[in-house]
């Protein structure tokens, strides 16, 4: 299951299609909710907005990556800034991967692929 983080819900609905169109399973949540949406939902991939109010990507990469679970999700920070300094923070903070916006759709899908990959390598599935 991939969880879809983004403030903008135009951009959940887009993400949420392109994922159902490659045959994902997906749920999207925004900031309010996302935190509890992480409990709820326990994802395999978290597809992460950085740019929100309220709760910043980074302040939601950092709750994930503090909570201990058997399995950690694949986090794919997906970011209109592309910049290395952003790249690198992402990185620091337990980001997995990253997405620059805008971006096509298959990046994108090979990204999810992958990481839903790895998470079921690491949980032995």
């Amino acid at each position: 299951m991939v969880l879809i983080i983004d403030d903008d819900s135009d951009m959940r609905e887009m993400l949420l299609d392109m994922l159902a169109e490659a045959g994902i399973a997906a749920t999207a949540a925004g900031p309010p909710e996302s935190l509890r949406m992480l409990d709820v939902v326990e994802p395999d991939v978290v597809l992460l907005d950085v740019l929100m109010p309220i709760h910043n990507g980074y302040d939601v990469l950092r709750y994930i990556r503090s909570r201990p679970r058997r399995k950690q999700p694949f986090v794919i920070v997906v970011s209109a800034h592309g910049r290395r300094e952003h790249l690198q923070v992402s990185f620091d903070g337990g980001a997995d991967d990253f997405v620059a916006k805008p971006f096509a759709y298959e990046e994108l899908v090979v990204s999810v692929e992958r990481g839903l990959q790895a998470v079921g390598s690491a949980s032995g599935g």
